[in-house]
């Protein structure tokens, strides 16, 4: 069966102590057997090149070669090229009209119901736009003095992990072909 273009995104990775250089992530990924990896940034975002395989198997298997490795828990979520696609396609739907917010995606492990009304917080600088199964697009506006990262939010709302990006970093992941 013919290798398909794959992605890992990791949990909390480069912060605080769970240091890990993305050569030395690459590096134990070519040795354990994944083929045509390139980490892309500082934060845990992983292509690849692989056979089809369930996602449960690949995410336990990396979870258990990184506390392996470098001594502490890390959270996978894997997803194949067609799913990554599919959000990109979705997301360019809700892109944020104001340039000065931003359009997130939020990877969870469990797939959580679409709830009505969509989740925001009050002040609004945080707001579900759409959800996708185990993904989540939320919108973000600045705040004075802070930050509107929507992971923490979307963990507490939905309670479970989840790792998120900005679109702009899974557009260049996965760029349009």
């Amino acid at each position: 069966m013919a290798d398909h273009q794959s992605f890992l995104f990791l949990r909390a990775i480069n912060v605080g102590k769970r240091k890990i250089s993305m050569n030395a992530l690459r590096n134990l990924l070519l040795h354990e057997g994944f083929t045509a990896v390139r980490t892309h940034l500082n934060t845990g975002n992983v292509v690849f090149e692989t056979a089809p395989f369930p996602a449960a198997a690949i995410e336990q298997a990396c979870e258990s070669l990184l506390y392996d490795q470098f001594g502490f828990p890390v959270t996978v979520f894997y997803r194949k090229e067609a799913d990554v696609r599919a959000i990109l396609d979705e997301a360019r739907a809700v892109l944020p009209s104001d340039p000065a917010d931003s359009l997130y995606v939020t990877f969870m492990k469990e797939e959580v119901p679409a709830v009505q009304p969509l989740p925001s917080l009050s002040d609004g600088t945080i707001r579900v736009v759409r959800m996708l199964g185990t993904t989540v697009l939320t919108q973000t506006s600045p705040i004075p003095n802070g930050t509107s990262f929507p992971n923490p939010f979307i963990e507490r709302q939905f309670r479970c992990e989840a790792t998120s990006r900005n679109i702009r970093v899974i557009d260049q992941l996965c760029p349009a072909s």
